[in-house]
Protein backbone atom coordinates (compact mmCIF):
# COMPACT_ATOMS: atom_id res chain seq x y z
CA UNK A 1 0.00 0.00 0.00
CA UNK A 2 2.68 2.05 1.23
CA UNK A 3 4.35 1.56 -2.36
CA UNK A 4 1.09 2.75 -3.93
CA UNK A 5 1.19 6.15 -2.65
CA UNK A 6 4.50 6.58 -4.05
CA UNK A 7 3.64 6.05 -7.75
CA UNK A 8 2.34 9.40 -8.73
CA UNK A 9 5.00 11.23 -6.90
CA UNK A 10 7.08 9.23 -9.00
CA UNK A 11 5.22 10.08 -12.46
CA UNK A 12 5.50 13.76 -11.51
CA UNK A 13 8.81 13.41 -11.08
CA UNK A 14 9.65 11.85 -14.57
CA UNK A 15 7.21 14.11 -16.12
CA UNK A 16 9.92 17.20 -15.04
CA UNK A 17 12.62 15.36 -16.08
CA UNK A 18 11.58 14.57 -19.13
CA UNK A 19 9.73 17.75 -20.06
CA UNK A 20 13.90 19.52 -19.03
CA UNK A 21 15.64 21.56 -21.45
CA UNK A 22 18.44 19.56 -22.83
CA UNK A 23 21.79 19.94 -21.48
CA UNK A 24 23.93 22.49 -23.45
CA UNK A 25 26.75 20.70 -25.01
CA UNK A 26 29.18 23.22 -25.30
CA UNK A 27 29.85 27.33 -24.72
CA UNK A 28 28.30 29.51 -27.49
CA UNK A 29 29.56 32.68 -28.62
CA UNK A 30 26.45 35.01 -29.02
CA UNK A 31 26.38 36.17 -25.88
CA UNK A 32 29.96 36.93 -25.53
CA UNK A 33 30.14 38.85 -28.67
CA UNK A 34 27.14 41.05 -27.66
CA UNK A 35 28.50 41.31 -24.52
CA UNK A 36 32.05 42.46 -25.61
CA UNK A 37 30.12 44.91 -28.20
CA UNK A 38 27.63 46.57 -25.55
CA UNK A 39 30.89 47.24 -23.32
CA UNK A 40 32.70 48.55 -26.51
CA UNK A 41 29.67 50.86 -27.39
CA UNK A 42 29.52 51.71 -23.27
CA UNK A 43 32.95 52.53 -23.15
CA UNK A 44 32.99 55.86 -25.62
CA UNK A 45 29.68 56.73 -24.21
CA UNK A 46 30.58 56.76 -20.32
CA UNK A 47 33.26 58.70 -21.27
CA UNK A 48 31.31 60.96 -23.51
CA UNK A 49 28.82 61.45 -20.80
CA UNK A 50 31.78 61.91 -18.22
CA UNK A 51 33.17 64.70 -20.59
CA UNK A 52 30.13 66.15 -20.59
CA UNK A 53 29.34 66.69 -17.02
CA UNK A 54 32.72 68.13 -16.35
CA UNK A 55 32.16 70.53 -19.21
CA UNK A 56 29.17 72.00 -17.84
CA UNK A 57 31.19 72.53 -14.67
CA UNK A 58 33.48 74.27 -16.57
CA UNK A 59 30.91 76.12 -18.39
CA UNK A 60 32.32 77.96 -20.84
CA UNK A 61 34.67 77.66 -23.70
CA UNK A 62 37.20 80.10 -24.98
CA UNK A 63 38.02 80.92 -28.76
CA UNK A 64 40.04 83.26 -30.70
CA UNK A 65 38.39 83.50 -33.95
CA UNK A 66 39.27 85.08 -36.95
CA UNK A 67 35.81 84.01 -37.96
CA UNK A 68 32.46 86.40 -38.99
CA UNK A 69 29.57 87.13 -37.02
CA UNK A 70 27.37 84.66 -38.28
CA UNK A 71 29.31 81.75 -37.92
CA UNK A 72 30.23 82.98 -34.12
CA UNK A 73 26.23 83.75 -33.60
CA UNK A 74 25.21 80.23 -34.80
CA UNK A 75 27.58 78.47 -32.88
CA UNK A 76 27.32 80.33 -29.53
CA UNK A 77 22.83 79.89 -29.65
CA UNK A 78 23.64 75.70 -30.72
CA UNK A 79 25.98 74.81 -28.22
CA UNK A 80 24.31 76.47 -25.31
CA UNK A 81 21.12 75.14 -26.66
CA UNK A 82 22.68 71.56 -26.89
CA UNK A 83 24.67 71.52 -23.52
CA UNK A 84 24.47 74.83 -22.04
CA UNK A 85 27.93 75.68 -22.06
CA UNK A 86 28.93 79.36 -23.25
CA UNK A 87 31.03 79.85 -25.98
CA UNK A 88 33.59 83.14 -25.45
CA UNK A 89 34.59 84.28 -28.48
CA UNK A 90 37.28 86.79 -29.16
CA UNK A 91 37.52 87.87 -32.58
CA UNK A 92 39.66 89.65 -34.77
CA UNK A 93 42.15 89.26 -37.58
CA UNK A 94 44.44 86.21 -37.79
CA UNK A 95 47.53 88.23 -37.13
CA UNK A 96 46.55 90.14 -34.64
CA UNK A 97 44.97 87.37 -32.93
CA UNK A 98 48.02 84.82 -33.77
CA UNK A 99 49.97 87.55 -31.79
CA UNK A 100 47.80 87.57 -28.82
CA UNK A 101 48.35 84.04 -28.33
CA UNK A 102 52.11 84.33 -28.52
CA UNK A 103 51.92 86.96 -26.05
CA UNK A 104 49.96 85.87 -23.69
CA UNK A 105 51.81 82.31 -23.94
CA UNK A 106 55.38 83.50 -23.77
CA UNK A 107 54.15 85.41 -20.27
CA UNK A 108 52.67 82.21 -19.34
CA UNK A 109 48.88 82.99 -19.70
CA UNK A 110 46.41 80.63 -20.39
CA UNK A 111 43.36 82.78 -21.28
CA UNK A 112 41.93 80.37 -25.09
CA UNK A 113 41.17 77.20 -25.63
CA UNK A 114 40.82 77.18 -29.38
CA UNK A 115 42.44 79.08 -32.19
CA UNK A 116 39.36 79.42 -35.40
CA UNK A 117 39.99 80.49 -38.63
CA UNK A 118 42.85 80.77 -41.45
CA UNK A 119 44.82 77.77 -40.84
CA UNK A 120 47.79 79.10 -41.84
CA UNK A 121 47.75 81.71 -40.07
CA UNK A 122 47.37 79.49 -36.75
CA UNK A 123 50.07 76.82 -37.83
CA UNK A 124 52.55 78.89 -39.40
CA UNK A 125 53.28 81.33 -36.07
CA UNK A 126 52.05 78.67 -33.27
CA UNK A 127 53.46 75.64 -34.55
CA UNK A 128 57.09 76.20 -33.82
CA UNK A 129 56.76 78.30 -30.86
CA UNK A 130 55.10 74.88 -29.55
CA UNK A 131 51.73 76.28 -28.77
CA UNK A 132 49.72 74.11 -30.47
CA UNK A 133 47.79 70.92 -29.50
CA UNK A 134 47.17 67.86 -30.67
CA UNK A 135 43.36 67.45 -31.38
CA UNK A 136 42.72 64.10 -32.37
CA UNK A 137 43.45 62.70 -28.63
CA UNK A 138 40.06 64.34 -27.62
CA UNK A 139 38.03 62.08 -30.04
CA UNK A 140 35.06 60.52 -28.23
CA UNK A 141 31.89 60.21 -30.91
CA UNK A 142 32.84 57.10 -33.15
CA UNK A 143 32.00 59.02 -36.43
CA UNK A 144 34.42 61.18 -35.86
CA UNK A 145 37.05 58.66 -36.70
CA UNK A 146 34.92 56.80 -39.47
CA UNK A 147 36.76 57.68 -42.94
CA UNK A 148 33.38 57.36 -44.81
CA UNK A 149 31.63 61.00 -43.29
CA UNK A 150 35.39 62.64 -44.71
CA UNK A 151 36.08 64.02 -48.32
CA UNK A 152 38.41 61.72 -49.70
CA UNK A 153 38.01 59.14 -46.37
CA UNK A 154 40.27 61.21 -44.59
CA UNK A 155 40.71 63.25 -41.65
CA UNK A 156 40.16 67.11 -43.04
CA UNK A 157 43.61 68.04 -41.92
CA UNK A 158 46.07 70.87 -44.47
CA UNK A 159 48.77 69.36 -46.41
CA UNK A 160 51.71 70.98 -44.58
CA UNK A 161 49.88 69.33 -40.93
CA UNK A 162 52.07 66.81 -41.74
CA UNK A 163 51.32 64.80 -38.44
CA UNK A 164 47.41 65.02 -39.31
CA UNK A 165 46.92 65.94 -35.84
CA UNK A 166 46.81 69.93 -35.08
CA UNK A 167 44.74 71.26 -37.54
CA UNK A 168 40.91 70.67 -38.29
CA UNK A 169 39.43 72.13 -41.60
CA UNK A 170 35.27 72.31 -41.59
CA UNK A 171 34.75 73.50 -44.72
CA UNK A 172 35.24 72.40 -47.97
CA UNK A 173 33.35 74.66 -50.69
CA UNK A 174 34.36 75.71 -53.63
CA UNK A 175 35.44 78.99 -53.73
CA UNK A 176 33.19 81.81 -54.36
CA UNK A 177 34.25 85.25 -56.57
CA UNK A 178 35.68 88.24 -55.02
CA UNK A 179 35.85 90.83 -56.98
CA UNK A 180 33.02 93.17 -56.16
CA UNK A 181 31.00 95.76 -58.86
CA UNK A 182 28.74 98.53 -58.42
CA UNK A 183 26.13 97.19 -60.22
CA UNK A 184 24.52 101.17 -60.99
CA UNK A 185 27.72 102.46 -61.94
CA UNK A 186 29.14 99.13 -63.95
CA UNK A 187 27.69 97.43 -66.92
CA UNK A 188 26.27 94.37 -66.64
CA UNK A 189 29.26 92.12 -68.85
CA UNK A 190 31.46 95.28 -68.88
CA UNK A 191 33.93 93.35 -66.95
CA UNK A 192 34.48 89.90 -68.11
CA UNK A 193 38.11 89.30 -68.05
CA UNK A 194 41.15 90.88 -65.39
CA UNK A 195 41.98 92.99 -68.87
CA UNK A 196 39.18 94.57 -69.08
CA UNK A 197 40.52 96.28 -65.87
CA UNK A 198 43.58 98.37 -67.58
CA UNK A 199 40.85 100.05 -69.50
CA UNK A 200 41.33 103.99 -69.08
CA UNK A 201 38.17 104.47 -67.11
CA UNK A 202 38.91 102.47 -64.13
CA UNK A 203 41.84 104.41 -63.65
CA UNK A 204 41.73 104.97 -59.44
CA UNK A 205 38.26 103.55 -59.13
CA UNK A 206 39.76 99.86 -58.02
CA UNK A 207 40.17 99.21 -54.34
CA UNK A 208 42.42 96.08 -53.53
CA UNK A 209 43.51 94.39 -50.24
CA UNK A 210 47.40 94.80 -48.98
CA UNK A 211 49.04 92.59 -50.73
CA UNK A 212 52.70 93.48 -49.13
CA UNK A 213 51.68 93.78 -45.54
CA UNK A 214 49.00 91.91 -45.08
CA UNK A 215 48.91 88.14 -44.84
CA UNK A 216 50.36 86.12 -47.35
CA UNK A 217 46.99 84.84 -48.05
CA UNK A 218 46.11 88.30 -49.48
CA UNK A 219 48.12 87.65 -51.88
CA UNK A 220 46.76 84.52 -53.56
CA UNK A 221 44.10 86.57 -55.44
CA UNK A 222 48.14 87.10 -57.81
CA UNK A 223 49.65 84.26 -56.74
CA UNK A 224 46.53 82.17 -57.33
CA UNK A 225 46.49 82.39 -61.33
CA UNK A 226 50.55 82.89 -61.63
CA UNK A 227 51.01 79.75 -60.36
CA UNK A 228 48.15 78.22 -62.91
CA UNK A 229 49.48 80.60 -65.98
CA UNK A 230 46.61 82.42 -66.28
CA UNK A 231 47.58 85.92 -65.62
CA UNK A 232 51.40 86.22 -66.05
CA UNK A 233 52.96 88.99 -64.01
CA UNK A 234 53.41 91.74 -66.73
CA UNK A 235 49.55 91.94 -66.57
CA UNK A 236 49.96 92.72 -62.55
CA UNK A 237 52.22 95.36 -63.23
CA UNK A 238 50.04 97.09 -65.74
CA UNK A 239 47.18 96.73 -62.91
CA UNK A 240 49.39 99.07 -60.56
CA UNK A 241 49.57 101.70 -63.28
CA UNK A 242 45.89 101.77 -62.74
CA UNK A 243 46.85 103.35 -59.63
CA UNK A 244 44.51 100.88 -57.44
CA UNK A 245 44.05 101.73 -53.47
CA UNK A 246 45.08 99.95 -50.72
CA UNK A 247 41.82 99.19 -48.35
CA UNK A 248 42.98 96.65 -45.89
CA UNK A 249 39.50 96.39 -44.52
CA UNK A 250 37.46 93.63 -46.19
CA UNK A 251 34.16 95.37 -45.08
CA UNK A 252 35.12 98.62 -45.82
CA UNK A 253 36.30 97.76 -49.76
CA UNK A 254 32.70 96.49 -49.88
CA UNK A 255 31.08 99.34 -48.43
CA UNK A 256 33.05 101.94 -50.48
CA UNK A 257 32.17 99.75 -53.63
CA UNK A 258 28.37 100.13 -52.34
CA UNK A 259 28.78 104.15 -51.82
CA UNK A 260 30.06 104.37 -55.50
CA UNK A 261 33.68 105.58 -54.08
CA UNK A 262 35.20 103.27 -55.78
CA UNK A 263 33.63 101.31 -58.38
CA UNK A 264 35.72 97.85 -58.19
CA UNK A 265 37.14 95.43 -55.63
CA UNK A 266 39.05 93.00 -56.56
CA UNK A 267 39.57 91.44 -53.10
CA UNK A 268 36.30 91.29 -51.21
CA UNK A 269 35.37 88.85 -48.98
CA UNK A 270 31.97 86.85 -49.87
CA UNK A 271 30.06 86.41 -46.70
CA UNK A 272 30.57 90.17 -46.23
CA UNK A 273 29.32 90.95 -49.67
CA UNK A 274 26.38 88.51 -49.35
CA UNK A 275 25.30 90.87 -46.36
CA UNK A 276 25.37 93.98 -48.56
CA UNK A 277 23.21 92.69 -50.79
CA UNK A 278 20.84 91.27 -48.83
CA UNK A 279 20.26 94.69 -47.39
CA UNK A 280 19.74 95.78 -51.10
CA UNK A 281 23.13 97.20 -51.51
CA UNK A 282 24.17 98.10 -55.51
CA UNK A 283 26.69 95.62 -55.74
CA UNK A 284 27.82 92.16 -57.47
CA UNK A 285 30.01 89.26 -56.58
CA UNK A 286 31.21 88.42 -60.41
CA UNK A 287 33.73 85.68 -61.37
CA UNK A 288 36.62 86.66 -64.22
CA UNK A 289 37.58 84.53 -66.63
CA UNK A 290 41.02 84.51 -65.01
CA UNK A 291 40.17 83.05 -62.00
CA UNK A 292 41.00 80.09 -60.33
CA UNK A 293 38.50 78.33 -58.46
CA UNK A 294 40.04 76.09 -54.92
CA UNK A 295 38.22 74.57 -52.16
CA UNK A 296 37.62 77.23 -49.55
CA UNK A 297 39.24 75.56 -46.00
CA UNK A 298 40.04 78.24 -43.86
CA UNK A 299 36.48 79.53 -42.64
CA UNK A 300 35.44 77.30 -39.12
CA UNK A 301 39.29 75.45 -38.87
CA UNK A 302 40.36 75.13 -35.28
CA UNK A 303 43.28 74.43 -33.54
CA UNK A 304 43.74 73.84 -29.79
CA UNK A 305 45.91 76.07 -27.78
CA UNK A 306 48.13 74.29 -24.91
CA UNK A 307 47.51 74.74 -21.59
CA UNK A 308 43.67 75.20 -22.13
CA UNK A 309 41.57 76.70 -19.15
CA UNK A 310 38.71 74.28 -20.15
CA UNK A 311 39.65 70.99 -21.60
CA UNK A 312 36.55 69.39 -20.58
CA UNK A 313 34.35 71.97 -22.52
CA UNK A 314 36.86 72.67 -25.23
CA UNK A 315 36.93 68.54 -25.53
CA UNK A 316 32.91 68.40 -26.13
CA UNK A 317 32.89 71.64 -28.42
CA UNK A 318 35.10 69.23 -30.75
CA UNK A 319 33.41 66.57 -30.73
CA UNK A 320 30.04 68.51 -31.35
CA UNK A 321 31.60 70.88 -34.10
CA UNK A 322 32.96 67.79 -35.80
CA UNK A 323 29.52 65.74 -35.76
CA UNK A 324 26.94 65.95 -38.44
CA UNK A 325 24.81 67.94 -36.09
CA UNK A 326 27.36 70.29 -35.45
CA UNK A 327 28.39 70.78 -39.29
CA UNK A 328 24.86 71.30 -40.56
CA UNK A 329 25.01 74.78 -38.21
CA UNK A 330 28.41 75.58 -40.03
CA UNK A 331 27.13 75.05 -43.33
CA UNK A 332 23.88 77.11 -42.41
CA UNK A 333 25.69 79.72 -40.92
CA UNK A 334 28.47 80.37 -43.86
CA UNK A 335 26.42 79.16 -46.65
CA UNK A 336 29.30 76.60 -47.78
CA UNK A 337 29.84 72.97 -47.83
CA UNK A 338 31.72 71.13 -45.07
CA UNK A 339 34.34 68.33 -44.89
CA UNK A 340 31.76 66.17 -44.07
CA UNK A 341 29.78 64.20 -46.75
CA UNK A 342 27.01 63.41 -45.31
CA UNK A 343 25.75 67.21 -44.81
CA UNK A 344 22.56 68.30 -46.00
CA UNK A 345 23.42 70.67 -49.04
CA UNK A 346 19.56 71.27 -49.94
CA UNK A 347 20.02 74.79 -48.45
CA UNK A 348 22.87 76.00 -50.78
CA UNK A 349 22.89 77.53 -53.88
CA UNK A 350 24.53 75.85 -56.79
CA UNK A 351 27.49 77.57 -56.68
CA UNK A 352 27.89 76.63 -52.74
CA UNK A 353 28.30 72.66 -53.89
CA UNK A 354 31.38 70.85 -55.03
CA UNK A 355 31.26 69.67 -58.68
CA UNK A 356 32.57 65.99 -58.53
CA UNK A 357 33.67 65.83 -62.08
CA UNK A 358 36.17 69.21 -61.25
CA UNK A 359 39.81 69.20 -60.08
CA UNK A 360 39.84 72.29 -57.69
CA UNK A 361 43.21 73.69 -56.87
CA UNK A 362 44.48 72.67 -53.34
CA UNK A 363 45.85 75.61 -51.65
CA UNK A 364 47.66 74.22 -48.89
CA UNK A 365 49.65 71.95 -50.99
CA UNK A 366 53.68 71.72 -50.86
CA UNK A 367 54.16 72.68 -54.44
CA UNK A 368 51.55 75.91 -54.34
CA UNK A 369 53.20 76.70 -51.30
CA UNK A 370 56.12 76.67 -52.48
CA UNK A 371 55.57 78.81 -55.35
CA UNK A 372 53.93 81.59 -53.14
CA UNK A 373 57.48 81.59 -51.35
CA UNK A 374 59.45 82.04 -54.30
CA UNK A 375 57.53 84.21 -55.86
CA UNK A 376 56.47 86.43 -52.87
CA UNK A 377 59.81 89.21 -53.60
CA UNK A 378 57.86 89.78 -56.69
CA UNK A 379 54.74 90.63 -55.38
CA UNK A 380 56.27 92.82 -53.29
CA UNK A 381 57.94 94.56 -55.91
CA UNK A 382 55.38 94.87 -58.11
CA UNK A 383 53.17 96.26 -55.88
CA UNK A 384 55.32 98.31 -53.47
CA UNK A 385 54.88 101.21 -55.51
CA UNK A 386 51.32 101.75 -54.18
CA UNK A 387 52.73 102.43 -50.46
CA UNK A 388 55.07 105.61 -51.95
Amino acid sequence: MRNLKMVPILFVFFLLYACAPPEAKGPTLTPVTATVKTLETAGWEIEWEKAVSEAKREGTVSIYSADGPQLRQALTSSFKERFNINLEFTAGKPRELTTKVIAEKRARLDISDIFMGAITAAYNPLKPEGFLEDLTKDFLLPELTDPNVWLGKKLPTPPFDTEGKYLLQARASPSLPITVINTDLVKEGELTSYYDLLNPKWKGKIAVDDFVFGNISAARIITRPAYMKTLDWDFWKALVKQEPVVVRDERLQTDWVARGKYLITLSAEPDVTREFITLGAPVKLIFLKEDIQYLGVASGAIAFLTNAPHPNARKVFLNWYFSREGMTVFSRAVGAQTSRVDVPTDFLTADQIRDPNKNYLVQESPEFARFEQENWPIVKEIFGPLYK
